[in-house]
Formats: structure tokens, sequence, C-alpha cells
């Protein structure tokens, strides 16, 4: 816990280093780093919040791997929230933009999450 603590810290101010230099897609990755770390912490709600704010940033620089990445942190906070259906849906669609991508790294993490997604679908 106490690495997540300092990895939080360290993406803060890096995110807010990032914003007082105007520099969006570098806040845009700590917000990312951010919204990990708070799933990490058991914060989905902050995660999401995170992930969405750097969804923003990518979007308005036109960044689809970025883009992705966010779609994909922001399903995963879906899921702890216990929005399993909505995020079995979205991870259908990031899953496809992984793969258009070419980023197989991103692909095969979207597919673990989907299959932990329909493991909980089920549980219900």
């Amino acid at each position: 816990m106490r690495r997540t603590k300092e990895a939080r810290e360290l993406a803060e101010r890096a995110a807010g280093l990032s914003r007082r230099l105007g520099d969006r897609l570098p806040a845009a990755s700590a917000s990312l780093l951010l919204a990990g770390t708070a799933r990490a912490e058991g914060r989905p709600e902050a995660a999401r919040a995170a992930a969405t704010e750097a969804l923003a940033a990518f979007e308005a620089h036109g960044d689809r791997r970025g883009m992705a990445k966010a779609r994909l942190a922001i399903a995963a906070a879906a899921l702890d929230l216990d929005e399993i259906d909505g995020a079995v849906d979205a991870l259908a669609c990031i899953m496809g933009e992984f793969d258009a991508l070419g980023d197989r790294r991103g692909l095969v993490e979207a597919q673990e999450l989907a299959r932990e997604a329909r493991r909980r679908r089920g549980l219900r």
C-alpha cells in the first residue's frame, strides 16, 4: 500500500505540473496513473473521475491509443462499482479499438478484464 501511495503522490505532482505548463497529454497520462492508483486503493469513483479526465484530453488531441486506455480504466472502475453490464458492453468496443490499433498488450488487458466481468455477471 505504501508504494501505491507514493505512486499516487508522484502522479498527482506530474499532473499538476503538466496542467500548470498547459501540456494536456502528459497531464492525461498522469491522470491514467491516478486512475490506476485509485483503483488499487479501492477508490473506484476516483479512478473513474481520473480516467474520464484523461479521456477528454486524449480525445482533444486525437490520441486513439490514449482514448482506448482511458476507456479501459473507466470500464475497470465500472466493474469495481458493480456496473457489470455496462463494463461488459464497453469492453467489447474497447477490445475492438485495441485490435484496430495493433496494440496486443492493451487487447490482452481488455480481454482479461472482460473475462472477469463475465465471471462476475455469472455470479449475480
